[in-house]
């Protein structure tokens, strides 16, 4: 009897453990998820031999700790000057390849990744006397620093959405200090790359008069065809979706908000960017077409059917006239056959 109570006492402790550990499971259970943020882009420090998704990202969740350790292999080295992107799709095989990390828990959020080295700290300073800088190195501002906010201010963008390059023959100008100098920099042209026009003026002497080309590719929101749109097609949006893209500054885009109701000029293929020289405002009158007009006469509107002379699109002014043809009207197209009478009626005079 004895043994049989010890078994049953022994059954329900196992019971009620096993409920307490399901509970405390069960309350866990919404933070088994671990999320990654990523950033944009990303700035190493000169010193950071080891790149990891960490750098990249922001991670919260039970295996933030593993994710932020995960290192990660470039193709190429990573420098100053120069942007390296890394594919999501990169970190994502990373993750599913580790063995320390449940990948099937670990959500990304953001895209692809654009990534450099910050500058040191401090530059030789060439052809010029020790006594001017300690020790020969100098920590105040470059001239790259200059070229690279007067961009940012021309292109009214941000760093974080803008990707130099500059080219290597340029180094040592770039590394120019600028302390208590003053920069002219002008825009002397822009094709693949800004064309500049750098001046640097120490009191009444020229410390450096040239021109150099900077690479520039920005951030920019534009909408890609996601099936074939034929010409004529009306742009909605079931033919095309909007995506982050880095692109050249003179790439002229169709503006992805003003896109939608234009029609197309060309045949866009599918992944094609729409760009503003493929659309083009819709004929909203055509010339010979009966169309609808209103007109103010005191304060009341009076809507009358009149034939357009010609054909227009949205807002522009037409000629039209009454279906009698003795009456002409000067009317701004206000929508698909429809007009506003901006001018009153002129009666046409009788060839009797």
């Amino acid at each position: 009897m004895t043994i049989q109570r010890s078994i049953l006492f022994a059954l329900i402790a196992t019971l009620m453990c096993a409920l307490v550990c399901s509970q405390a499971l069960g309350s866990d259970s919404t933070s088994t998820v671990t999320t990654v943020s990523l950033k944009s882009t990303v700035r190493l420090a000169q010193e950071d031999e080891t790149l990891t998704i960490g750098d990249l990202a922001v991670i919260t969740g039970p295996q933030a700790k593993a994710l932020e350790a995960l290192t990660i292999e470039t193709t190429k080295p990573i420098a100053s000057g120069q942007w390296t992107e890394i594919k999501i799709g990169t970190l994502r095989e990373l993750v599913e390849q580790s063995s320390v990390i449940n990948a099937g828990s670990v959500v990304f959020v953001g895209t692809d990744i654009s990534i450099t080295r910050r500058r040191e700290s401090a530059v030789s300073v060439p052809n010029l006397p020790s006594t001017s800088f300690k020790a020969n190195t100098y920590e105040g501002p470059i001239l790259q620093d200059h070229i690279e906010q007067w961009i940012y201010t021309r292109l009214r963008t941000q760093a974080d959405a803008t990707r130099l390059k500059f080219e290597k023959r340029d180094t040592k100008l770039l590394n120019t200090p600028t302390g208590e100098r003053v920069v002219e920099i002008t825009e002397t042209g822009r094709s693949g790359k800004v064309h500049l026009r750098v001046a640097i003026y120490a009191g009444d002497r020229i410390i450096a008069d040239t021109t150099l080309r900077v690479g520039v590719e920005l951030q920019r929101s534009v909408r890609v065809a996601t099936r074939q749109i034929r010409r004529r097609e009306v742009i909605d949006t079931n033919m095309c979706i909007v995506e982050m893209r880095w692109l050249s500054p003179v790439l002229a885009i169709a503006d992805p908000k003003a896109s939608l109701g234009l029609e197309s000029k060309t045949t866009i293929n599918p992944g094609e960017i729409i760009l503003g020289s493929m659309l083009t405002q819709r004929i909203l009158v055509k010339r010979g077409q009966l169309v609808s007009a209103k007109s103010l006469v005191g304060q009341a509107i009076v809507t009358k059917t009149v034939r357009a002379l010609e054909s227009g699109q949205m807002g522009d002014l037409i000629e039209l006239e009454s279906k009698d043809h003795k009456s002409h009207f000067t009317a701004r197209i206000a929508g698909p056959g429809r007009v506003v009478i901006v001018e009153p009626s002129k009666s046409v005079a009788s060839s009797n």
